[in-house]
């Protein structure tokens, strides 16, 4: 009976211990980066050259091929679901980007639209840069 008695008690103290252990995981996605593609309008094909800086702390910009910011903004992703707004710095055009994150492939594809609307410009698509 003092067998069983301490055989249970250890179990009750092991059973805490190696549930508590956690798998370790890689470190976390990060969607901050340089992320280049193309831009499509209305049902087109995207053909257009597309690029946006994800900053930290949900500022985004819009830059052309040679680097140089076009437009400021904020970004957040919510799940796999990743939203944008910027307005351009030259004009007082404002465009929303609405698309799925592929994290595993690195990729972003989805809609944009004028003002708030995710939809009613075309579509677009993005690769995350990584150096090499």
């Amino acid at each position: 009976m003092k067998q069983l008695v301490m055989a249970a008690t250890l179990l009750l103290y092991l059973v805490p211990i190696v549930s508590c252990n956690k798998k370790e995981e890689g470190p976390a996605f990060a969607t901050e980066g340089i992320w280049t593609g193309k831009l499509g309008s209305g049902n087109d094909v995207p053909d257009q050259p597309f690029q946006i800086r994800v900053k930290p702390r949900g500022l985004l910009e819009r830059v052309n091929g040679g680097g140089e910011v076009r437009g400021i903004g904020s970004w957040k992703v919510t799940g796999n679901e990743f939203t944008a707004h910027y307005d351009f710095i030259e004009s007082n055009g404002r465009i929303s980007l609405k698309g799925n994150l592929n994290k595993e492939n690195l990729q972003l594809a989805g809609t944009w639209g004028s003002g708030d609307a995710f939809t009613g410009g075309g579509s677009w698509f993005a690769s995350k840069f990584i150096e090499q």
